[in-house]
């Protein structure tokens, strides 16, 4: 049986709030407060919630004896089961994880007027905003005005849909793209210094939409505390310097608005009322100590994804269990999991960013799998040639060029078989040697009519002949991977549990949330997009919570 919730919850009270005031006029001994009916009907986190159900279900029993409490005005509140009765600390918005979706989350919340607290589980703010590539993506810029590129939020979105192929909420990228300019306008206003270039595979959907540079790669920034922060695994893509150009300035800004910032404090879970479902704080723990913290307002979750939590990866995405993760040891998944404690609904968790880590040969090599068979353009994204490479039988695939690429590529061939004929390489790398011949001879004649033939195919001026000995051939290593499910989330920012309403007073930004991204991440910068987006949509719509008493 589910909890009482929602309009029927609301009736009841509302009917036995009235009889209660009708008793008071007839029997002032027998008075009972609204507050008092409140805190004694409710109960705290998931944990405690079904014994307040089970009790409503009971058969009717006996009325007991008129109660002895004195008048309502002298009596004490009663203790609520799971809240407690004296918080540690209070904010009107506390934000959960200090990483690009928590700052931008807490510097809008602040500027709306309500005292924030950042609560940060590490000794060093940033998360994997800090270590990416500094890309965030938009449309309808300044930035793509100054370089004459006439980007559009509609296009933008349309891009990001195709690429979803389903698998995206498709007003939650509306939201994201029509405010990414505004967000990117914000950062340049707080010191971000952008370039423009084609971070995605814009260029390939071409026929269908017209070729916009999305991507703003930003400008490397000194940061003023320790960097990097520790990795989640030594052979994850490690830490890129692009990420401090978007998150210093919003360190800065937190620390010019004087918000307080709790490191070293981990939250553990969220402190809610049983009966309304609002999210009534956070328990956390600092130094050994627990801690209750109050948020009058609201909380926001940004906590990052679970792709350091191998149970969670093992539970929701075991295809990708074997393979590098990118981002920090924090991403294990706590504040998806303090969310669910709530009932919150998950999406896309099956799904995740494969990312190649070094393109052998670069785009003039060609791939093949183990059957001998290429699969995909070499010069698609590293996003796109990820994606197609785990699919292939064992998710192995070689790198195969020739002497003039590796001349122009300057290529060091020290790890690579070599062989004077393509059937020689072939048979070093246990690949058929008829097979490949055939599949080199094709390519070559796709050279010479310029156009190829594969899913994604390259583009004209990266199909170069593959005709000079020696050959080499590499492995390709294995993509790294980034989870791009989470907690569902509204374009609001607010939580949705699994029956498809809003948990009250919760939100989530960042990678904690599932929803924006679907099968193909559809250029570098599109997961900050989003994480910056709805990280200020959400401490906005926070601070505008009427405070609970």
């Amino acid at each position: 049986m589910s909890k009482l919730k929602g309009n029927a919850s609301r009736v009841l009270q509302t009917k036995i709030l009235k009889e209660n005031e009708m008793a008071e006029e007839k029997e002032a001994p027998k008075r009972v407060s609204r507050r008092q009916f409140v805190k004694g009907a409710a109960v705290g986190g998931a944990g405690v919630a079904a014994a307040g159900v089970l009790a409503s279900c009971a058969p009717a029993a006996t009325p007991a004896p008129a109660p002895t409490c004195p008048p309502a005005e002298e009596c004490a509140p009663c203790a609520v089961p799971g809240v407690p009765e004296t918080w540690d600390k209070e904010a009107d918005v506390v934000v959960v994880g200090f990483g690009g979706a928590g700052g931008c989350a807490a510097l809008e919340a602040s500027d709306a007027g309500s005292q924030v607290l950042i609560l940060e589980r590490t000794a060093t703010p940033g998360g994997s905003s800090t270590i990416c590539g500094g890309y965030i993506a938009g449309s309808g810029t300044s930035v793509q005005e100054a370089a004459g590129v006439a980007g559009t939020a509609e296009e933008y979105a349309k891009y990001w849909m195709e690429c979803a192929e389903g698998l995206s909420d498709p007003e939650l990228v509306r939201t994201i793209t029509e405010k990414s300019a505004e967000t990117i306008e914000w950062l340049i206003g707080m010191g971000s210094v952008f370039s423009l270039v084609y971070s995605g595979n814009e260029l390939k959907y071409a026929a269908t939409n017209p070729p916009i540079m999305h991507g703003h790669i930003s400008e490397p920034i000194d940061p003023p505390f320790d960097w990097p922060p520790e990795l989640a695994q030594p052979n994850s893509l490690g830490a890129m310097e692009g990420g401090t150009g978007l998150f210093v300035p919003l360190y800065e800004g937190v620390n010019e608005r004087g918000i307080e910032v709790a490191l070293e404090t981990r939250a553990l879970e969220l402190v809610a009322n049983g009966t309304t479902g609002e999210v009534l704080g956070v328990k956390a723990e600092s130094n050994g100590e627990t801690l209750y913290i109050r948020a009058k307002r609201g909380v926001v979750l940004t906590t990052g994804n679970f792709m350091a939590n191998k149970e969670m990866v093992k539970q929701y995405c075991p295809k990708i269990v074997e393979l590098p993760i990118v981002g920090v040891a924090t991403d294990d998944g706590d504040g998806i999991k303090m969310a669910q404690a709530l009932g919150a609904d998950l999406v896309n968790m099956n799904e995740a960013c494969l990312v190649l880590l070094v393109s052998p040969g670069g785009p003039r090599a060609i791939w093949v799998n183990k059957a001998g068979q290429r699969f995909i353009g070499e010069d698609n994204t590293y996003e796109w040639l990820g994606e197609a490479l785990v699919k292939q039988p064992d998710g192995v695939a070689f790198a195969i060029f020739d002497e003039a690429t590796r001349t122009a590529t300057e290529t060091d061939v020290t790890t690579y078989q070599q062989a004077s004929t393509i059937k020689e390489l072939a048979a070093k790398i246990g690949i058929d040697p008829t097979t490949l011949d055939g599949t080199v001879n094709l390519y070559n004649a796709y050279v010479e009519a310029g156009k190829d033939q594969v899913p994604f195919p390259k583009f004209e001026e990266n199909l170069v002949a593959m005709t000079t000995p020696p050959f080499y051939a590499l492995q390709v290593p294995p993509p790294g991977s980034i989870a791009t499910g989470g907690v569902k989330i509204n374009a609001k920012g607010q939580v949705i549990d699994v029956f498809g309403e809003v948990i009250p007073r919760l939100y989530a930004a960042g990678r904690t949330t599932g929803g924006a991204i679907g099968f193909y991440y559809l250029c570098s910068g599109s997961a900050i997009s989003e994480a910056f987006n709805i990280g200020r949509i959400a401490g906005q719509n926070a601070a505008a919570e009427e405070p609970w008493e």
